[in-house]
């Protein structure tokens, strides 16, 4: 009866308001973060087919809520003169999953190293077609007083977004290379998406980064990847829209 009371403009305010909140309540949510296996982090130097990845299982976060957990990993196995360390966000937000990584390596060898790193987040598994998104922003500093490049391996892109460890899409790609001039530093960005992506999760998503880095210098590289489902509105969704507009319609014709 209350809602029978009121002016037709608020009775069409009001039920366009519930269509709104009827649609929302349509959306498909996403896979939910898994917890077994744990989210994990591995690093390495040489080219991708070479051995020696370290492979750190991220356990004990610190969730800062159900669905978003943050770690930190310092690589310690290294070879000498080269430093690592790496900031692994993972979490969930609506109807979307993300992967966030800040990293920060530091070559202090007298030669170039190739740098490999991989942040895995187990999923449980939600269905095709999905919207892709991802940005990465990556810096080089000089370490000395001789310029300072970080670039893409050849053949390859410094990102990549994966899905159940392949990729999907791919930023600053060789022949990329970013150079900052002596006693300096600089910076460079890409994005993609959203993009509908017709594959599936089965198992986790993640990014991998490989680049170069020249001798003496230091590289950081912040990067995310999302990915969200594409809603899906029931027939009640419907409904209450056109409900709203016969209610408009009646007000106009009075």
């Amino acid at each position: 009866m209350g809602f029978l009371r009121l002016h037709s403009r608020e009775r069409f305010i009001a039920t366009l308001t519930l269509g709104v909140l009827l649609c929302g309540a349509q959306v498909v949510q996403a896979g939910m973060i898994g917890v077994q296996p744990a989210p994990s982090m591995t690093v390495g130097f040489g080219d991708k087919s070479e051995n020696g990845l370290e492979r750190v299982l991220l356990p004990d976060a610190v969730y800062e809520s159900a669905a978003l957990a943050r770690w930190e990993a310092i690589f310690d196995s290294l070879p000498p003169g080269l430093d690592g360390r790496a900031q692994v966000e993972f979490g969930q937000r609506g109807t979307g999953i993300f992967v966030l990584n800040n990293i920060l390596v530091t070559n202090n060898t007298g030669a170039p190293q190739n740098f490999v790193l991989d942040a895995v987040l187990p999923v449980a598994p939600f269905g095709a077609p999905n919207l892709i998104s991802g940005t990465i922003t990556t810096s080089v500093i000089d370490g000395g007083f001789d310029g300072a490049t970080v670039a893409a391996l050849a053949g390859e892109s410094i990102y990549e977004a994966r899905i159940d460890g392949a990729a999907v899409a791919f930023m600053q790609s060789d022949p990329f290379a970013l150079t900052a001039v002596p006693t300096d530093s600089t910076a460079a960005s890409a994005t993609f998406g959203p993009t509908v992506n017709a594959v599936p999760i089965t198992t986790s998503i993640g990014i991998g980064l490989s680049f170069s880095l020249s001798a003496g210098d230091t590289a950081a590289i912040l990067s995310r990847f999302d990915v969200n489902v594409i809603p899906e509105p029931g027939s009640i969704c419907g409904f209450a829209l056109a409900l709203a507009m016969v209610v408009r319609r009646r007000r106009e014709t009075r």
